[in-house]
């Protein structure tokens, strides 16, 4: 319960206390003037009954005394009337009964009134002849006291209003600077580090605002500096000194990540260049022009290289390599045309060569290497100075057999006939072994009976647009197997794909799903490419903020290779991380790719996101992975995957 429903009940309850104390001394009192006004009304009566009798009384007419308290009695409100000769004895006598007007009879029940008769004397001169004894009736009296007990309610009732009205916009006043200090350490829970504006003037409020304000930009402070100091060491280990790019080391790794991933590379090209005439150059000009000029090469690269779909390093001396990927021959020729034109006006004085090669995953990067390396090597062979040659060629490590469409067709079919083999394999803590969660493994059934990894069919399921199809049947899968209580795990994880949020259509179907099913959208992690995530856009971020709220969990996969990665892991906070096993292993031979790791692993320890290892395939990699501070991990080495036995049927 908030504290403002809290003081506006505290509120309630002491002016129904005030209502109880007033209504019971407003009774008391109108019961005691009542009393007196009907004991006046009595005596009244009597005291003139007492001279309209005296004739009855000195003659012993019964039927005249009768007749004259009649005349009285009939026109004012009494209940009994009385009249005695001087022996005490009955001459006449007129009564009404209890009668109830218009209050509630537990009114005359709880509130009692004292009915005095009224006597007065009838006499002749000295001598006594009786009396008259007069009793007023207490019904319109007890009319009047309910009467006053709803007018006083009524007005209570109306000023309790005005008082809940008038508490309820004064508590909101005050109680602001709580409400946003609560979105403070809401969103320091979700690493936003916001701070309130309004400072209050109340001087205990103020002082926890300014308290609340301080923690929150130190937090952030301190995790700016880790992110920084993170995005140090990555550099450090991952970038080259002189030109800003990505050295040797950090291409290798970013392209077999590539080339590993689910979704692998469709229409890639992979390119080298070499300069001619540098060792000259720093003999005659110095190191210091040298360098100059290889950071304009740099640039010169750089900007024509899309940075959602490319990548540029040096590989040491005068060599530089990129990878660009989802482009045509057509926009992998003119994209070679500017970067041409560009050298072209950079490296006025030294000659250059370059060769840009195409291919498609899967592939293996010694292969590609070689092949590009060949082909720069034919082409200094045949002086093809100033020029960038093409070899629009598909990797020979590709599955051969099916064109483009026989693919789309058997895709296609997939989808029509479920034919997807599905395989579960556990997340385990690493101090324990306890399970954190099962990643859903998703592999194609052909027809003929062959079975496709992920990585074989993801690369034309993305060329021919059909992510989203395909991630609507792994998720319907994953939510099938959770609604299976005797063998649902703890929580699934999916692999999606970021294109897949782009159709609204899926989105819909995807927040009502985990809407309608709540209980199973708990049990539900949907996990993303650290590569996937960098070229996402804001309606990504927007639907899995709606579905955070609904209990579904996020992780991202792949992570640590990216150069924006620890930026990324500021901008999204998921639940989870899965370092790239490649960091993992380079981490194991080299000491600053290790401390860029532990960075990391420090920056998401600070933000309490769990870290996970990935591919634990021996005991050595299991070892480091906990000494480095990771608290989960993924292998053959710890769990191997676990068929799920069902048949195949008509998708739903």
């Amino acid at each position: 319960m908030t504290l403002k429903k809290q003081l506006l009940l505290a509120i309630s309850g002491l002016f129904l206390l005030v209502f109880i104390v007033v209504q019971t001394l407003t009774v008391l009192s109108t019961r005691d003037y009542l009393q007196q006004q009907l004991a006046s009304h009595a005596q009244d009566a009597a005291t003139t009954l007492s001279k309209t009798l005296q004739t009855a009384l000195q003659q012993h007419d019964a039927t005249l005394a009768a007749t004259e308290i009649a005349s009285v009695f009939d026109r004012g409100y009494y209940r009994q009337m009385l009249v005695l000769d001087a022996d005490g004895k009955l001459l006449a006598k007129r009564e009404l009964a209890d009668q109830t007007v218009a209050e509630p009879g537990w009114v005359t029940r709880l509130v009692q009134l004292e009915l005095q008769p009224a006597e007065a004397f009838v006499s002749a001169g000295w001598r006594q002849l009786g009396k008259v004894v007069v009793v007023s009736h207490p019904a319109y009296a007890y009319q009047y006291l309910w009467q006053s007990m709803l007018n006083l309610a009524a007005w209570m009732l109306a000023l309790f209003v005005l008082v809940m009205l008038a508490g309820l916009l004064i508590l909101r006043w005050l109680l602001h600077p709580l409400e946003a200090m609560e979105g403070v350490a809401n969103g320091i829970l979700q690493h936003r580090f916001t701070t309130v504006q309004a400072v209050p003037y109340a001087r205990e409020l103020r002082r926890l605002v300014e308290a609340m304000n301080q923690m929150s930009r130190h937090i952030d402070r301190e995790l700016t500096r880790a992110v920084q100091q993170s995005d140090s060491l990555r550099r450090q280990a991952m970038q080259d000194a002189v030109t800003g790019l990505e050295n040797r080391e950090s291409f290798r790794l970013r392209l077999n990540q590539l080339l590993q991933s689910d979704q692998g590379l469709s229409q890639a090209w992979l390119g080298l260049l070499e300069l001619e005439g540098l060792h000259e150059l720093n003999q005659q000009h110095g190191f210091a022009h040298g360098d100059a000029l290889l950071r304009l090469v740099a640039k010169a690269m750089q900007q024509h290289i899309p940075a959602e779909c490319g990548l540029a390093a040096r590989l040491g001396g005068s060599a530089f390599a990129l990878l660009i990927w989802n482009q045509s021959p057509q926009q992998a020729s003119q994209l070679a045309a500017r970067i041409r034109q560009s050298l072209s006006d950079t490296c006025i004085g030294l000659q250059w060569i370059a060769v840009l090669s195409g291919f498609s995953s899967p592939a293996e990067a010694t292969v590609l290497m070689a092949r590009a390396d060949f082909q720069l090597a034919q082409a200094r062979q045949q002086q093809g100075w100033q020029q960038i040659s093409m070899h629009d060629e598909v990797s020979s490590g590709q599955l051969s057999g099916m064109g483009s469409q026989a693919w789309r067709h058997a895709l296609t079919e997939a989808q029509t006939e479920n034919r997807w083999q599905l395989s579960l394999q556990p997340v385990l803590h690493l101090h324990n072994e306890s399970e954190l969660h099962q990643e859903l493994l998703l592999r194609l059934a052909l027809p003929d009976g062959e079975v496709l990894p992920a990585a074989a069919f993801l690369p034309m399921v993305k060329r021919h647009q059909l992510s989203a199809v395909m991630d609507q049947a792994a998720l319907s899968l994953a939510l099938e197997l959770m609604a299976q209580p005797a063998a649902a795990p703890r929580r699934i994880a999916v692999n999606i794909a970021s294109a897949s949020f782009a159709d609204e259509g899926w989105r819909h179907w995807l927040l009502s799903i985990c809407s309608d099913r709540a209980a199973v959208a708990q049990q539900l992690a949907l996990e993303f490419s650290e590569a996937d995530l960098h070229t996402a856009d804001q309606a990504v971020l927007r639907t899995l903020s709606t579905l955070r709220q609904s209990g579904v969990q996020t992780g991202i996969d792949q992570f640590g290779l990216h150069p924006a990665a620890v930026r990324l892991l500021r901008q999204l906070v998921p639940d989870y991380l899965k370092i790239d096993p490649q960091l993992l292993q380079q981490a194991m031979l080299d000491e600053n790719w290790r401390t860029h790791l532990q960075a990391i692993v420090q920056l998401a320890t600070a933000m309490n996101i769990p870290v996970i290892a990935q591919k634990l395939e021996n005991a050595a990699m299991l070892q480091f992975a906990r000494e480095c501070g990771l608290v989960a991990g993924q292998g053959f080495y710890l769990a191997e995957p676990l068929t799920v036995q069902r048949a195949f049927r008509p998708y739903l």
